[in-house]
């Protein structure tokens, strides 16, 4: 490496002074050139493609700030407050006096997020009437329901378990 560095140097040393000039003045063109064409053109080029997808970025940027409002607008309504068993207890009952099965009703009984009712001679209609609304209405699900037909009409005598959701979902953590 070191023969080729003195080569290249006692070469130099041969050269005229104008010849010098001349090497000195086109390796600084193609330097020039070079800087221009590898560093310069490429950023520049890319900073106007950039300007030219900018307002479609913003467009799509702002298609996604809607996007999340909405979701921040619908966490926020399907937000319920949390209601103790007791409230459910009490809304279950006041559910059955306005359907009109306080006569069929044999027992309620809570314990911890589970809601047991038993009816006796009940119409079936009405029990499913009110068991739908009362489901939607209180955040409840059913665990089991046995039911027996009665001999008169569409009456029926059975068990319904009911599990308050927000009851479970305490005990479990969040999902």
């Amino acid at each position: 490496m070191s023969a080729l560095l003195e080569s290249a140097l006692q070469r130099w040393r041969l050269l005229q002074p104008r010849e010098r000039r001349l090497l000195i003045l086109a390796f600084g063109v193609l330097s020039v050139a070079g800087v221009f064409l590898f560093g310069f053109e490429p950023a520049w080029n890319g900073r106007a493609a950039l300007e030219r997808r900018l307002p479609e970025l913003r467009s799509q940027v702002a298609a996604v700030d809607r996007v999340v409002q909405e979701v921040r607008e619908l966490e926020s309504a399907a937000r319920v407050p949390v209601q103790t068993v007791q409230a459910v207890r009490l809304a279950v009952e006041n559910s059955i006096d306005s359907a009109g099965l306080r006569g069929s009703l044999a027992r309620l009984q809570v314990n911890g997020a589970l809601i047991d009712l038993e009816f006796r001679q009940v119409s079936f209609s009405s029990l499913m009437g009110w068991l739908d609304a009362t489901l939607r209405e209180q955040r409840l699900r059913v665990l089991d329901v046995s039911f027996n037909r009665e001999a008169a009409g569409d009456r029926v005598s059975g068990r319904v378990l009911l599990e308050h959701a927000q009851g479970a979902s305490a005990g479990q953590g969040a999902r």
